[in-house]
């Protein structure tokens, strides 16, 4: 009978809905953190259930085939990258099956077609938005990542997963928080004033040089990059001088904003935000279509898979330009735009007001009227607009965040079905609840295609087409 300290010898045989090894002892499933499938270790037992147990990582016996040296010297401390230590094709196989694994198990789903996952052809420097928390240690302030299920920051000077500009945007802010002596947040005592160092970066705005060899116009992408800083305050010292810093020494820099956190808790932006230069926006763009991104914006942070995933939406929706779709939780538009130009009209409803003025005047960027846009819970605005036009939408997407579906939603789906479905998840086993609602109700699951939007975790989206029978 195993015991909690217990030293075991494992065999990793399959993989949990983190990506974990799973291997088996004394008829106990034992759940190991950086275990992979070939692996055999020793593990020492660290948490007991009655059909499970946890277990920390000692020692590599023999390493899976699949097994790499993560290139990150963070990686162990860390808790962002989980499966840096897996070769990416591994990754990719993984992610297929835990996603399977999810809609089986969970969503007791039978008769459906799962599709080959999308891979990344860059695993690495793929994000376009970063979150820094700043706090105090014992030599100074730092910046960098919490530790997994901490929020112990873990310094760093660069990240393998982040765009390069971010390596830059680090090194002159820690110079500013030096020469300023600008105060971390003390999440305990809620005082200091400096809580977050938030980075985007757009990749869309379009340069027009004339070329020497040719002699015309020539378009090429030229990165936009945008910085708010969280603060426990309404004002930082020396703006005007950090704002020349900037612009000096970080390439494409556009907007640079102030976000108000006054709140305890964990939440990263607080209520209100200020410009204190540029435009407020940066731009980024997915296929043809350009989106202006405000600092509170929801945007997917990988834009190569971004394109992959709507592309799926779009190929699932099967559109002839004569239907009526409704879009929930559609953030600034993204999803809605990309499929308008092949529906009749698309209406999208989202809880953020600034996302849906976002959405609003990326329909008018990319020239797209038969949209509308409402501001509202999905759970409250979009049963309004099922229950009002009814049968008259052909199709729903739903796109919510990783707690899934909100209940009141679903049943309000269930009660006036659109004929078709898509949901975008990004969390199978949310998903597979969700569908296990949905077929219980008249759907029929048709298909699911994984998409790698975050190559090196253990997160992996969903596309899932159903229909109703």
């Amino acid at each position: 009978m195993l015991k909690k300290n217990d030293v075991i010898q494992l065999r990793i045989d399959a993989v949990g809905s983190a990506c974990e090894g799973v291997g088996r002892a004394d008829g106990m499933a034992v759940f190991v953190e950086q275990g992979l499938p070939g692996d055999l270790l020793t593990a020492r037992i660290v948490k007991l259930k009655k059909t499970y147990a946890y277990a920390k990582l000692l020692e590599i016996l023999e390493p899976s085939e699949a097994r790499v040296t993560p290139i990150c010297p963070a990686f162990a401390q860390c808790g962002g990258c989980t499966l840096q230590h897996c070769a990416y094709p591994a990754q990719t196989r993984l992610k297929q099956q835990t996603a399977a694994n999810a809609l089986e198990r969970i969503g007791r789903c039978q008769n459906f077609t799962m599709l080959d996952i999308l891979g990344a052809e860059e695993p690495f420097h793929y994000r376009n938005k970063a979150q820094f928390p700043v706090k105090m240690s014992d030599g100074g302030p730092v910046a960098g990542f919490f530790a997994a299920r901490s929020h112990r920051v873990v310094p760093i000077d660069s990240c393998p997963l982040q765009d390069p500009v971010n390596d830059e945007i680090l090194r002159v802010m820690k110079q500013y928080i030096w020469d300023t002596g600008v105060t971390p947040y003390d999440e305990i005592t809620h005082t200091g004033l400096l809580r977050h160092i938030v980075t985007r970066v757009g990749r869309a705005a379009v340069d027009t040089t004339v070329s020497a060899a040719v002699g015309t116009a020539v378009d090429t992408a030229v990165s936009e990059v945008m910085i708010c800083l969280v603060i426990n305050g309404k004002k930082i010292p020396q703006p005007d001088a950090l704002i020349r810093r900037l612009k000096s020494q970080i390439p494409g820099m556009k907007t640079l904003a102030l976000n108000e956190n006054f709140e305890r808790g964990n939440a990263i932006f607080g209520s209100k935000t200020q410009i204190l230069d540029g435009p407020g926006v940066i731009y980024d763009r997915i296929g043809d279509l350009r989106f202006a991104i405000s600092p509170g914006s929801f945007y997917q942070v990988n834009a190569a898979q971004t394109r992959k995933l709507y592309d799926t939406v779009l190929t699932f929706a099967s559109l002839t330009g004569r239907e009526t779709v409704l879009d929930a939780y559609c953030g600034i538009g993204t999803i809605a735009l990309y499929l308008a130009r092949h529906a009749r009209k698309v209406y999208g409803v989202e809880i953020s007001r600034e996302a849906v003025r976002d959405a609003q005047n990326n329909a008018a960027l990319n020239g797209i009227a038969n949209v509308e846009f409402t501001a509202g819970a999905a759970e409250e605005t979009a049963p309004q607009l099922l229950e009002t036009g009814g049968a008259a939408f052909d199709l729903a997407v739903v796109d919510p965040p990783r707690k899934g579906c909100n209940p009141l939603l679903l049943r309000s789906i269930l009660r006036t079905p659109p004929r078709q479905l898509i949901y975008v998840s990004c969390d199978p086993a949310t998903l597979a609840r969700d569908i296990a609602i949905l077929t219980k109700g008249g759907y029929c699951l048709d298909k699911v295609r994984p998409v790698d939007m975050f190559p090196q975790t253990c997160h992996v989206e969903c596309v899932a087409n159903l229909f109703y029978i």
